[in-house]
């Protein structure tokens, strides 16, 4: 666990041998992570030996040389495996059939080809292949070395002017046009230069999250997709400036989810406290660790969260990524972490969406390696982040790998045959499960994700078993209280209204009030409920607040000629109507009134994601009781929302509304998308950023901040117009 897969389920490990063995057939990888090509002149020398299956299937084996850039994050370079427009990366091949070629990958153009002789080469023969770089003066020699079994070699160079090392990874790769049968084998890489520098590497561990009390201290692993043998030892090791204490074999092994999970007592009477979690066995060569600190004595006066949400990356058509705005995003992140240095970080759901960079997986066995990459994926990115930083996650309904959700009190969705359904969801199977509500992946599926994303965290409120786990709980911080909220898990299905629906949007406007307004509609379910109010009735000297999914209002609009079919997201031309979206929580009014109506006057923050728009709004109970919503804006997203309530009473986006369900409502900011030229566009016009929350307990404040991506683009900080907002929690 040197390298870095994309994906899990495209490689293999047999006879101590990288076997090829894909899920999608076209151009995999296997990066090795711990070192990077920085330096254009010197030279490189790789090599490996490699042999293909017998089975007819045609395609190539070989490397990549310098995949991606310096100018790109070392962690972005990993990902490369489709196609890379516009790069100097190098694919040395060998196909099938004999040919030997050196190819830009950037423009899929020949620089060298040759074929083999049939001496040197034949059908599944196991060769050694050698690329040797020598570039000065920005001139390149590359020369190649083919040897077979026999000894018997075949070499030849090109001299490449104005030309230099590509920079960037190196990675084993390949592609072929048949799956689900192994294609061939790599074995005995070897790399020699004095171009690299040395890299962060994944190793089997690949990330920590945790969570501290007055007691006890949460960790969870994150371990690569390998099963634990015997002779595997995991330590965790806790050292303070008095004490040092070493845990061992007393842990928690979930092997669907890859992980490990300590729950230990933590060394009292200290600030901060080192922890080290070691790693020896099959895995590594040498022993591996991850290390961090966790801050046993957090901040009594005044505490600063970072919250982030719907994790929605930028992607080009055509099977083609647009590498600088892939994870452009997240580089923006970790400046801002080191920038503003909170002292919690707030994941609010869509940690990652399924269909990227891959379309998901939903059939069995293979989703549960799915998730796992596409779930490693957001812990390579932010581990920096967690690593140091207590971390609090809610997971939603991208994380268990479904457009929306209506969990219909924690059940599974129902199934249909696709040819009794309406013919606008027979093409369209997975929506009309949604629709009908429920969790339409298996229950084990959907307890690995929440597992695996909320095992850190202190015990559920229900602990009894049941189909789906819970995790909804409250977390103490210093004088900081958080209830974590599950809001969609109860929450009914729209087709209950007995209604046209499609993705839970109304396809004719004859819907009433009365049929909204249905008091056997839920939102939170009873259970949940209790726990709120449990949590609100608690006496407490500090500051609370509420996290979740989405905030209790339908804050959006749509543009007029816009109708759900059509699948198409706002735009900023012309004129919007509101949406009636069942996806926010804005629906169902009565089960939303509920939740509200337990909070009532009680002084109280709610912290949301989900809406992909940055906002802050005043809702109202039942007896116009306010409180604040602060939903925060996304780390990326593709899929726009807007606020332009030009049918509404009040022209302004901003003052007193009424939403399509008749919420009512008080708009103090909105962070719609925009035109402005902010590089890179095609990300930052549709507002992207973060928030910033600083909790003040002696003035019992909230400064709520929402931090565009390009905040730094200047000297002086920007935020999205209209903050920062100051709340009073009196």
């Amino acid at each position: 666990y040197s390298f870095w897969c994309n994906s899990y389920l495209d490689w293999k490990v047999e006879n101590n041998r990288v076997v090829a063995f894909p899920y999608r057939q076209n151009k995999r990888t296997a990066h090795l992570s711990k070192f990077q090509i920085k330096n254009e002149s010197g030279y490189l020398k790789a090599s490996v030996k490699l042999g293909f299956s017998q089975i007819k299937n045609s395609g190539y084996l070989g490397l990549l040389i310098g995949a991606g850039d310096t100018k790109f994050n070392e962690k972005t370079n990993l990902l490369i495996h489709n196609n890379f427009p516009n790069s100097n990366s190098h694919l040395l091949s060998i196909t099938k059939e004999g040919e030997l070629s050196l190819r830009s990958y950037g423009t899929d153009s020949v620089i060298y080809k040759h074929k083999l002789d049939e001496n040197i080469f034949y059908d599944t023969s196991s060769v050694d292949l050698e690329i040797n770089y020598k570039s000065f003066s920005n001139t390149t020699l590359i020369s190649f070395r083919v040897k077979n079994l026999n000894n018997i070699t075949f070499k030849d160079s090109i001299l490449l002017k104005n030309s230099s090392i590509p920079l960037g990874s190196i990675a084993l790769t390949y592609s072929c046009k048949k799956a689900f049968i192994s294609f061939g084998w790599f074995d005995n890489l070897n790399i020699t230069g004095d171009v690299f520098r040395n890299s962060e590497t994944t190793g089997p561990i690949l990330s920590s999250f945790h969570t501290v009390t007055t007691d006890s201290i949460f960790i969870t692993a994150q371990l690569q997709p390998f099963k634990i043998a015997e002779e595997d030892q995991f330590n965790l090791i806790l050292r303070s400036s008095k004490e040092e204490r070493k845990v061992h074999l007393n842990f928690q092994y979930d092997s669907l989810a890859h992980q490990i999970r300590f729950r230990v007592p933590t060394i009292k009477n200290n600030k901060k406290i080192h922890y080290a979690i070691n790693y020896e066995g099959n895995q590594t060569r040498t022993p591996f660790h991850i290390s961090g600190e966790v801050m046993v004595k957090p901040p009594k006066k005044e505490l600063t969260v970072m919250a982030l949400n719907c994790n929605g990356f930028a992607f080009m058509h055509e099977g083609k990524f647009d590498y600088n705005a892939l994870w452009y995003p997240y580089e923006q992140i970790e400046k801002g972490f080191k920038k503003f240095n909170p002292d919690l970080i707030v994941f609010l759901g869509d940690q990652f969406y399924e269909s990227r960079p891959s379309m998901p997986i939903n059939t069995a066995p293979f989703c549960y390696l799915d998730y796992i990459y596409k779930w490693n994926l957001f812990c390579l990115q932010f581990r920096s982040l967690t690593v140091n930083t207590p971390t609090i996650i809610l997971t939603d309904d991208h994380d268990i790998y479904q457009g929306n959700l209506w969990g219909s009190n924690a059940s599974l969705a129902k199934e249909s045959s696709k040819s009794k359904l309406k013919k606008y969801y027979q093409t369209n199977y997975d929506t009309w499960q949604q629709d009908n509500g429920g969790y339409f992946m298996p229950a084990d599926f959907v307890n690995m994700a929440i597992q695996s994303q909320t095992s850190h965290l202190p015990k559920p409120f229900d602990k009894e078993k049941s189909l789906l786990t819970n995790y909804y709980t409250s977390y103490k911080y210093g004088n900081f209280d958080f209830a974590i909220m599950e809001d969609k898990k109860y929450k009914s299905a729209p087709t209950q209204i007995n209604h046209p629906i499609f993705n839970g949007v109304p396809l004719n406007d004859s819907l009433t009030t009365k049929q909204l307004n249905n008091d056997s509609l839920t939102l939170l379910g009873e259970r949940q409920l209790l726990f709120l109010k449990q949590f609100l009735s608690k006496k407490s000297k500090g500051i609370k607040v509420i996290l979740t999914q989405s905030a209790y209002a339908s804050l959006t609009t749509i543009n007029i000629e816009s109708h759900p079919l059509k699948d198409q997201p706002a735009t900023l031309s012309g004129k919007h109507k509101l949406n009636r979206d069942m996806d926010t929580n804005g629906w169902p009014k009565n089960g939303r009134d509920k939740a509200l109506n337990s909070v009532g006057s009680t002084p109280t923050l709610f912290l949301s994601g989900d809406q992909h728009m940055g906002s802050v709004v005043e809702l109202y109970d039942t007896l116009n009781n306010g409180t604040h919503f602060f939903t925060v804006p996304s780390i990326s997203n593709t899929w726009p929302r807007t606020w332009f309530p030009s049918d509404s009473l009040n022209n302004s986006p901003l003052g007193i509304h009424y939403d399509g369900f008749g919420n009512k409502m008080n708009v103090i900011a909105v962070a719609n998308p925009t035109n402005e030229i902010h590089t890179p566009q095609k990300v930052n016009k549709k507002s992207p950023g973060f928030g910033i929350i600083i909790l003040n307990k002696k003035h019992k404040s909230a400064q709520l901040h929402a931090y565009p991506l390009y905040f730094d683009e200047v000297e002086e900080l920007q935020e999205y117009k209209g903050w920062p907002v100051n709340i009073s929690l009196k």
